[in-house]
């Protein structure tokens, strides 16, 4: 990190201004939440300029920030109590009635909470202060949509050279929280202290120039992109009001339900409810039919317990069986699954991390590049697959990490590398809109999954091209839309029987794999003015500097800006194009590359190629 350290000035613990109850509450989340636990937590930073005019006290003063936050936590209640995952000294099948539910089993993570400070562990609230002033290592929205000229920050020169391309590597979002601050289940499974750690962390940082970074991080399970958001929105709005000293209850408050996840699994046609197995094993009948079903979407299934080999000695914990599940008796049964290949992982390289923007036009160039090039198969259907301009920007970009990796098919550059090995798209996917009936928008958790594209699974339509842009689009969207109501119906069934939500992970890391997740559609700068009445200067979701992590988002506010990544609904594209007027600001692309691979990409011809904006 570039920028000097913030100084912590305060640390203390926030609960919600509600009243306490002795009775403590007890939520399971849901088995899909519990599957993310091992993910890098959900962290995002909003930096805002000084406001204007200057007031005192600021409206972004810490103690304000700190008194509405409390106030919006009776809405989160939840985040300021524990988080504990299910660790049974034993497992046995005394009970005949197996009355302990799947919330119960191994690892499944539960929330509880009293709402009072006598009992939770609360919000930890951390108010810091920065020497450093924002502009030297933020570029305003002006900036990092530049057709003209690279943005070079007073303590970040070391640029691309390429106008719209920003390097992020020194970036100190990554310090937006302090580094001893530890969320619960953070760093490991083992309950240990979990009891006194906090669930969120927020911390408040003034800098030099007066202005201010908020940023909010949560373990994965309590918090997808979503909710994150929303939490912003509805803290921004209780902010708000607060200044004036009004009270407006939210107009359409958070809905904290994880069962109502689980409840959309489907139900077996082929194993009567509580049909146990025979005798001599443990749990319920598990339809096979329903399994198989599942087990047919492209999802990943990476087993920890299966991939010990190999291993780094600092994650071995996560491939140790669990004692309960070892000592288990009768003996519990599952079958190993695809072990994680690390030698294709390499853990100690540098890695850097750049933003590229992309205009309403370059997306619209991508688009109509991708249309042209789709296989005839996209027609072969009684409705036409209709692909969307952000499958083509995903198409292109990993087009281009696939080339910068030497993993593109018919790479003469490659030298020992093996170009026609497998590689993969993984693709975080929310199941909200996926599952039926849909999850309503006011749904807060971690409803997500990781599905994939192969990249051998992509028909290839010449031997001068292997593979096109839409091609590539195409797989996306297929892939994409196998998730519909019954087979995510079949996949919430299949999870729910799993022996541990931690075993599989459907994605893994290393430069076979790019995993990229979503912060579109969301309106990561609209309604978070916190009573300033502007937008927030830049956000930034903090992601792991990890090899293949590639996120995108909004560039910026919803008054300067039109949607422009729709999915074309007619046989024309009239409707989109005129959607998309000159003061569109697009999207930016944040990616984490092996830093060799980063440098080619930046020079590939086909960054800025087929009408893309360039210096």
């Amino acid at each position: 990190m570039g920028a000097k350290p913030s100084r912590i000035v305060q640390r203390t613990r926030i609960h919600p201004l509600s009243h306490s109850s002795e009775v403590p509450l007890c939520v399971a989340l849901s088995t899909i939440d519990s599957t993310v636990v091992r993910f890098s937590p959900t962290w995002g930073v909003w930096y805002f300029d000084a406001p204007l005019p200057l007031t005192t006290p600021s409206p972004l003063a810490p103690h304000l920030l700190q008194h509405s936050l409390a106030q919006v936590l009776a809405y989160y209640p939840q985040w300021a109590g524990r988080l504990t995952i299910s660790k049974p000294p034993s497992i046995t099948s005394a009970d005949p009635s197996h009355t302990q539910t799947y919330t119960q089993r191994h690892g499944h993570c539960h929330l509880t909470f009293h709402n009072s400070a006598h009992h939770d562990p609360g919000v930890e609230f951390i108010i810091a202060e920065s020497d450093v002033r924002l502009e030297s290592f933020a570029p305003s929205l002006a900036q990092r949509i530049s057709r003209e000229t690279p943005f070079t920050g007073t303590d970040n020169n070391d640029q691309s050279g390429v106008a719209g391309v920003w390097n992020a590597t020194e970036m100190p979002s990554d310090a937006s929280v302090a580094p001893d601050s530890e969320i619960a289940l953070q760093n490991s499974l083992d309950n240990g202290h979990s009891h006194t750690l906090p669930s969120m962390v927020v911390q408040v940082t003034t800098f030099a120039c007066g202005g201010v970074a908020i940023a909010v991080k949560l373990p994965h399970p309590l918090a997808d992109a979503h909710t994150l958001v929303r939490f912003m929105k509805d803290w921004s709005a209780i902010h708000t009001a607060s200044l004036t000293d009004a009270v407006t209850p939210l107009a359409d408050p958070p809905l904290f339900d994880p069962s109502l996840l689980d409840q959309r699994a489907a139900k077996s046609d082929n194993v009567p409810e509580g049909e146990r197995r025979e005798e001599g094993s443990e749990g319920p009948v598990v339809d096979q039919v329903m399994v198989a079903r599942a087990r047919a979407l492209p999802l990943h299934r990476y087993d920890w317990w299966a991939s010990s080999p190999g291993c780094p000695s600092y994650l071995t914990h996560a491939t140790a069986i669990p004692d309960p599940i070892i000592k288990a008796t009768p003996p519990i049964e599952w079958q190993p699954d695809t072990p994680m290949i690390w030698q294709d992982w390499d853990m100690l390289a540098d890695v850097d991390h750049y933003l590229i923007h992309y205009s309403a036009t370059d997306l619209t160039h991508l688009y109509n590049e991708a249309v042209s090039t789709l296989p005839t198969t996209a027609t072969d259907h009684t409705t036409p697959i209709r692909i969307s301009k952000l499958d083509a920007l995903l198409a292109h970009v990993w087009r281009l990490i696939l080339r910068a990796r030497h993993l593109w098919p018919g790479d003469k550059e490659s030298g020992a590398e093996d170009t026609s090995g497998p590689a993969y798209l993984d693709m975080s996917t929310s199941l909200r809109q996926r599952v039926a009936p849909e999850l309503p928008s006011s749904y807060i958790g971690s409803p997500i999954i990781i599905s994939h594209v192969s990249k051998q699974s992509i028909p290839s339509t010449s031997t001068t091209v292997p593979l096109t842009l839409g091609a590539i689009a195409l797989a996306i969207r297929t892939t994409l839309l196998q998730f519909n109501g019954d087979a995510v119906s079949a996949l919430l069934y299949e999870a729910r029987h799993e022996v541990c939500p931690q075993r599989l992970w459907q994605a893994f890391c290393g430069r076979r794999h790019t995993l990229v997740t979503s912060w579109l559609r969301l309106g990561i700068y609209d309604d978070v003015s916190f009573g300033t009445g502007v937008a927030p200067r830049f956000v930034d979701a903090v992601m792991p500097a990890i090899d293949g992590i590639m996120q995108v988002m909004e560039s910026g506010p919803k008054n300067m800006r039109t949607s422009c990544l729709a999915t074309a609904t007619s046989t024309t594209t009239t409707t989109a194009t005129t959607r998309e007027r000159e003061e569109d600001l697009g999207v930016m692309v944040a990616l984490h590359l092996e830093s060799e691979a980063m440098e080619r990409l930046l020079k590939d011809p086909l960054l800025r190629s087929n009408g893309l904006r360039s210096s």
